[in-house]
C-alpha cells in the first residue's frame, strides 16, 4: 500500500477519520510532514486547549500555535499563529534570545495561508470534503517543508551564518515591487 501512495503520477485521497477524532489525526498529520522533511518536531498540548507544536532544523525554527475549541458533538481546530525565526550557526548558543531573528513575514504568510486552505478544505462537512484534494495539499506542505530544509541546510554551511537563505527572496520581492510599475506604466506608454 505504501508504494501506491508513493507514486508521483497517482494522488490517493486521506483516509480521514470521523470528525470527533479529526484534531489528534490533524495534528498527527502535521507531526508527520515536519520528520518526512528530516525536522525535529516537539508538540505541547497547552490548557485551554492550545497547542504548540515546534519543527526545526539546524538553523531555522517554525512555531505553530493550533486552538483546539470542543462543542457538544463537534471538534474544532484553527491556526492562531505561525513565526518563523533562524539562528545563525556562529552566534552564541541558539538558546539566546538575541541570536535568533525573525525571517522575513512572505514565509510565514505562505505557510499560514497552505495550513489555512488545509483546514478549512478538512473541516468541511464530510459530504464536501474532497479527500484528493486534502492528500494534495498535505503533499504540497511537505514539499515545502523539505524545501526549506534544503535552505537550512546551505545556511548551515555558510561562513557568515547563513541567513541570506531566508532573507534575500523578500529584499528581491521589495525591489521588484517598486521597479514593476514603473515597468509597467514605461511600457503602457
Amino acid at each position: 500500500m505504501k508504494t501506491f501512495r508513493e507514486r508521483k503520477d497517482v494522488e490517493y485521497g486521506e483516509d480521514i477519520p470521523p470528525n470527533t477524532s479529526i484534531v489528534d489525526w490533524f495534528l498527527a498529520r502535521i507531526e508527520e510532514w515536519g520528520k518526512s522533511a528530516n525536522m525535529q518536531v516537539f508538540s505541547d498540548p497547552e490548557p485551554g486547549g492550545k497547542v504548540a507544536i515546534a519543527m526545526a532544523g539546524k538553523i531555522l525554527v517554525l512555531d505553530i500555535e493550533f486552538q483546539v475549541d470542543h462543542t457538544d458533538d463537534d471538534v474544532n481546530i484553527s491556526l492562531k499563529s505561525l513565526k518563523s525565526s533562524h539562528a545563525s550557526p556562529l552566534d552564541a548558543p541558539a538558546t539566546a534570545a538575541s541570536t535568533i531573528s525573525a525571517v522575513d513575514a512572505s514565509l510565514d504568510t505562505f505557510l499560514t495561508a497552505v495550513i489555512e486552505e488545509y483546514l478549512e478544505e478538512l473541516l468541511r462537512k464530510e459530504s464536501r470534503r474532497d479527500p484528493i484534494l486534502i492528500a494534495k495539499l498535505g503533499r504540497h506542505m511537505k514539499d515545502y517543508l523539505r524545501y526549506i530544509m534544503k535552505l537550512d541546510h546551505l545556511a548551515q554551511r555558510e561562513i557568515e551564518g547563513g541567513s541570506r537563505w531566508f532573507t534575500e527572496g523578500d529584499d528581491l520581492s521589495s525591489v521588484a515591487q517598486l521597479i514593476v510599475p514603473k515597468e509597467a506604466t514605461t511600457v503602457a506608454q
